[in-house]
């Protein structure tokens, strides 16, 4: 979830012990996988009813595109990190101990709410089809869109993507700064 998330960082969730609380376009959520026993933080981008889509990397909501402003590039050193000691995605080539660059975007939701996303190169998920969000669902996205294995991707097959999340797989919602 960078840039939301840097390594190390530490969130509290308010959790929902079992009711529902609206949720808000842009809320970052922490929710178990609809088939698998992981458990994801991903944010909200679209609800029950609502249709969503990826053109060249931007968010469409209901026939709308999210509006993005790019930003100065995201900037972290090029080190091994987490648990699998993966090396971060850049869009430059930096050696080890370097400075690795990506594309940085405030993406704002309709309701005004604004976050950071990034980008590093062009992917074949930033075009999708057209997905109709049913009814006691959401569709969630990673910040780190490209590093990303969210809604767009199906709940099986290769990439375990986690598709269309139900309500009731919802743990918290993570407080942001």
């Amino acid at each position: 979830m960078a840039p939301a998330f840097e390594p190390g960082d530490c969130r509290h969730a308010r959790y929902l012990n079992g009711e529902f609380e609206r949720l808000q376009y842009g809320d970052m959520i922490f929710f178990q996988h609809p088939i698998h026993e992981t458990q994801y933080v991903d944010r909200v981008i679209a609800m029950g009813g609502d249709t969503v889509q990826m053109i060249d990397g931007v968010v469409w909501l209901n026939g709308a595109p999210l509006l993005q402003v790019k930003m100065e590039d995201y900037e972290i050193p090029y080190e091994r990190t987490g648990p699998e000691s993966g090396l971060p995605m850049c869009q430059n080539r930096p050696e080890i101990g370097g400075i690795c660059r990506t594309e940085r975007f405030i993406e704002t939701a309709p309701n005004g709410r604004s976050y950071q996303v990034l980008n590093v190169r062009e992917a074949r998920s930033d075009n999708t089809e057209e997905y109709l969000v049913p009814e006691g669902f959401v569709f969630v996205l990673g910040d780190h869109r490209d590093n990303s294995i969210d809604s767009r991707f199906p709940q099986t097959g290769p990439f375990r993507g986690v598709g269309f999340v139900p309500l009731e797989n919802i743990i918290g919602i993570i407080e942001e700064n």
